[in-house]
């Protein structure tokens, strides 16, 4: 039912399993089940595992993940991986084949912020090649703020290039991801100093810098 209260996994699902009404088993079949079950309910089951046991449910994420055909749904599979333990080798190989293959950078970005999550350094050029790959602020912004937290001085270079390169009057989220990858910088950098100055001068803009 697309009409399916975005309530249900914390509201219904969640309490039900805490009082023993469903069987955690069962929400896991539930959130996997391609065929039978609506991707509505799939994306339901897999945000209440998540809120769940974040950690115990990273093998159904993983299969979430290579089957599920909904990019919201594989997308919050994506981003619990990110919390991966007891399978984190399988979570970053299959989170690192994602942000290479996919054309998604809804999903591309997920995968970068649970591969960052997991501080798979390993990851850190991957993460910018997809950047040069999306290349414009908007397909870029959130992935660079996740790389960001790496604080590479690579990642720095990319980031005052698409930033010089956007468009002006672009998205408020955009450039609000953008400022905020720069004042990963804040402390190392000049050039990212100016940039957050700039944005905190402007009263549309309240960014948190980490000092």
């Amino acid at each position: 039912n697309p009409d399916l209260s975005i309530y249900v996994p914390d509201e219904v699902f969640c309490p039900l399993v805490r009082r023993g009404a469903l069987d955690v088993n069962k929400l896991a079949e539930m959130a996997i089940d391609n065929d039978g079950i609506h991707e509505y309910v799939r994306r339901a089951s897999i945000l209440a595992l998540g809120y769940l046991d974040v950690e115990t449910f990273a093998p159904v994420f993983l299969k979430s993940l290579a089957s599920e055909s909904d990019e919201l749904t594989k997308g919050h599979a994506v981003f619990f991986l990110g919390w991966a333990k007891t399978e984190r080798e399988s979570a970053v190989e299959s989170l690192r084949d994602l942000l290479t293959k996919s054309e998604k950078p809804y999903l591309a970005e997920q995968a970068a912020e649970s591969l960052v999550r997991l501080e798979d350094r390993e990851s850190l050029r991957l993460i910018e090649k997809t950047i040069e790959r999306f290349g414009t602020a908007g397909a870029t912004s959130g992935l660079l703020r996740a790389v960001a937290r790496f604080r590479a001085p690579s990642t720095l270079q990319l980031l005052e290039k698409i930033y010089s390169d956007k468009r002006s009057g672009g998205y408020f989220q955009t450039e609000s991801e953008m400022i905020a990858a720069f004042g990963e910088f804040y402390d190392q950098a000049p050039s990212a100093r100016a940039v957050v100055d700039a944005a905190l001068d402007n009263s549309s803009y309240s960014f948190a810098v980490r000092t």
